[in-house]
């Protein structure tokens, strides 16, 4: 087996049950954990939101860990993707859904809270949820 195929293995196994210091068994196994979990935890910093800016004229816009915008709506209409890059201008008022103690990577019912929040935004296009973080239980 090639090294990027026990890499793509490793990444696809489900239910690897880690060891009390967070590692697991397997080739090269420490290193792609820690690897995967950093993917992981890219992927849910970028594409869950952080928190939701409502702006003058009815605008909502929510955004990432980052602060970068993700998605927006304006007058409750149907969300569109926001540009990542742009400058949200007069914010009226800032919502924070986590803080840096339960963020969603840490905590389950965050990722959770998350996911509804998106969800009651309007978002269903599967291709922009990371439904492959939603915790099994």
């Amino acid at each position: 087996m090639e090294k990027a195929d026990k890499f793509k293995y490793s990444i696809e196994l489900k239910g690897m049950e880690e060891k009390p210091d967070g590692t697991v068994e397997f080739d090269e196994g420490v290193m792609v954990l820690q690897t995967f979990k950093s993917l992981k935890v890219e992927a849910l910093r970028v594409w869950l939101p952080y928190g939701k800016w409502v702006c003058d004229g009815g605008r909502e816009v929510l955004f990432n860990r980052d602060y970068s915008p993700i998605w927006q709506k304006t007058n409750g209409g149907n969300p569109s993707l926001a540009d990542m890059g742009e400058w949200v201008e007069n914010i009226i008022e800032t919502i924070h859904y986590y803080g840096d103690s339960t963020a969603p990577w840490l905590n389950d019912q965050t990722l959770k809270n998350c996911l509804d929040k998106l969800g009651e935004f309007g978002v269903s296009d599967e291709r922009y949820i990371p439904h492959n973080f939603i915790p099994d239980n």
